[in-house]
């Protein structure tokens, strides 16, 4: 990998740094512009990234100049996306109709010359407040996190992430600020056990009596005298301290929500610390017969299998099962967790743990044999040759909403959500996928470069288009890879035969039965500046398709949404491997919902391949 940096001046010693991070790709083309605020007076966004790429290997980014400006030169043909970002600001797509949201593609032939492109960044929100220990005094270097609703954590390394979410550390004041934040709904939490005040990540409260025999020996050091005998104590309490959500709550249903608009400085979002009493939680873990198991990994995660914030503390395993399958977990905090262990042979048991103020000592795991999903790796060629040997193709089952299983490490402790499993084919593209767990699961395979995944079937279902729900073991899936790529293209146009850039094309299966979060047959795409749009690798079927002003994307997984736009949408076919050229114009307006859906219509020059009707 080469690195180059060019160094030009522009408008009065302001200087442009243009970064490529390959050998750059040489064309005659220019594109410049400027990058100005959403203000009601616009001014110039100065010191902006401003980076133009493609789908393939071009990317070079440049910086504004004092004026806003930037420009880009010697570009290739092709279409490109044209960002730009900068610190306190929301990153800009040009085209873009919402914030955070796919804008328009730039077309740019061989030669040509776009001059006056411009960019709108929005300066973001800002949330700030105070930290405060349980005495009230401010809290320093605890770490914050302002987390958008409804936006899932998911493992990392070493731990767990939360994306879109803001992270930050208060200072000596106790003080935070999370700024160029989008817009939206967001919970604030304080997360004192990356920070000074946790230690070990439990502390002892001494009671009342121990207090008062503390300060009588001390005052009996002072004068000299013998120290008394010591008088029965209570038994002390364990605490620690856990994330609090804004105000001051441990329950994320019970946090107050920050609502926020673009440009906003919302202040007094303020945290009080807690410290609630550390449980401990002990059990053993047996085989089937009931003998102690050795060799047992266990997992902690939420009670529906989920990982909540307050998991930033995780629970301590102290005490891993030993030769007599015994275990135990300290600080632990009150709530409703869940246990999942692992032995060899792929051996499982799940149980479920309430917390409450009080030491847990019977849980019991006990082990049971795991599912095994297992099948056959083929391919259907038109033009390519299969590859010889498949040893390479891997097989992955997931939980859903996870990339990688979701299983986090903190020391000893493993926690997190249900681990995935996976196995490699052999040579002949015969898989076995042991160790599972039962539960539902997404399929997830490597492909072979230039071939598609076109179909998990089990039992004449096709278990890309839904949520496998694995109860027992799979014999005889079928893993099918093509080189028949379809395509769904064409060009979107206003009634003056101009090409409709503002606009949103939606893309969604006829069958009702396809509309569900995560679905393949459901895509958005905005037109180029020359108003074409491409969908690739749409699986064979019947379509609809629409124009929309706007859409949010949580609107496509609304059946009700999805249901009003039926009647504005254009029915089209999709073959296996057919290249489909539907030409459209908006036709219309209604009003559905807070979208206003155009309708569209095919215009006069409309053409369609055999597969489209």
């Amino acid at each position: 990998m080469t690195r180059t940096f060019a160094i030009a001046a522009a408008c009065g010693a302001t200087l442009v740094t243009t970064l490529a991070a390959q050998t750059p790709v040489i064309g005659t083309g220019q594109l410049a512009g400027t990058v100005v605020t959403t203000d009601a007076s616009p001014a110039p966004v100065r010191r902006a990234i401003v980076t133009l790429r493609d789908q393939e290997l071009f990317s070079r980014s440049e910086i504004t100049d004092d004026q806003g400006r930037f420009a880009f030169r010697a570009v290739p043909a092709g279409r490109f996306t044209l960002t730009a970002s900068r610190p306190a600001f929301i990153t800009a797509t040009y085209g873009a109709r919402r914030l955070g949201q796919p804008g328009t593609s730039l077309s740019l032939s061989a030669g040509q010359v776009l001059t006056d492109v411009r960019l709108h960044m929005t300066r973001g929100a800002a949330i700030s407040g105070v930290v405060r220990d349980p005495l009230g005094r401010p809290a320093a270097r605890v770490e914050m996190l302002v987390k958008p609703i409804g936006v899932p954590i998911q493992s990392g390394t070493p731990g767990f992430v939360v994306r879109g979410a803001t992270q930050i550390v208060t200072d000596d004041r106790g003080m935070y600020r999370a700024f160029g934040l989008e817009p939206g709904t967001y919970l604030v939490a304080a997360l004192p056990h990356f920070g000074s005040l946790s230690g070990a990540g439990e502390m002892r409260a001494m009671t009342g009596a121990e207090i008062d025999l503390a300060l009588r020996r001390g005052l009996q050091d002072r004068q000299q005298r013998p120290t008394a005998p010591s008088p029965p104590v209570g038994p002390s309490r364990r605490q620690m301290y856990v994330a609090v959500f804004h105000p001051g709550t441990i329950s994320q249903s019970d946090a107050t929500a920050i609502t926020v608009k673009a440009g906003d400085d919302i202040g007094g979002v303020d945290v009080q610390l807690r410290l609630v009493s550390a449980v401990t939680v002990e059990g053993r873990v047996a085989r089937p017969d009931g003998a102690p198991a050795t060799n047992v990994q266990l997992i902690t995660s939420g009670a529906d299998g989920r990982m909540p914030i307050a998991y930033a503390f995780a629970p301590i395993l102290s005490m891993p099962p030993g030769p007599d399958g015994r275990f135990k977990y300290t600080s632990v905090a009150p709530g409703q967790y869940q246990l999942i262990g692992r032995a060899s042979g792929g051996l499982w048991a799940i149980a479920h743990v309430n917390v409450g103020g009080d030491d847990v000592a019977d849980v019991t795991l006990l082990l049971q044999p795991p599912l095994v999903f297992s099948g056959q790796l083929r391919f259907d060629a038109a033009t390519l040759t299969p590859p010889a040997n498949l040893a390479a193709q891997r097989v992955t089952l997931l939980p859903p909403g996870t990339t990688g299983g979701g299983v986090g490490r903190m020391g000893n402790t493993l926690f997190g959500l249900k681990p995935s499993a996976s196995a490699n084919a052999d040579v002949d593209g015969i898989f076995e996928v042991p160790g599972i767990i039962p539960g539902p699961y997404i399929v997830s395979t490597t492909v072979p470069p230039t071939w598609w995944l076109r179909s998990v079937m089990v039992n004449d279902r096709d278990m890309l288009d839904e949520v496998m729900l694995l109860e027992r073991s799979v014999p005889n899936a079928v893993i099918v890879f093509t080189d028949r790529r379809s395509e769904l293209s064409g060009t979107l146009q206003t009634q003056g035969a101009a090409p409709a850039v503002e606009y949103v094309v939606l893309v969604f299966s006829a069958d009702r039965r396809h509309w569900f979060e995560g679905s393949r047959r459901t895509k958005t795409a905005r037109p180029g500046s020359d108003g074409r749009y491409v969908f690739g690798d749409l699986p064979a079927g019947d379509y609809l398709v629409a124009a929309l002003e706007d859409v949010d994307p949580k609107q496509l997984v609304d059946p009700a949404f999805l249901e009003a736009v039926v009647a504005a949408a254009v029915k089209v076919s999709v073959s296996e491997g057919g290249k489909v050229q539907l030409d459209l114009k908006v036709a219309r307006q209604s009003q559905t919902g807070t979208t206003r859906n155009l309708a569209t219509a095919p215009g006069p020059s409309s053409s369609r391949s055999p597969g489209a009707r």
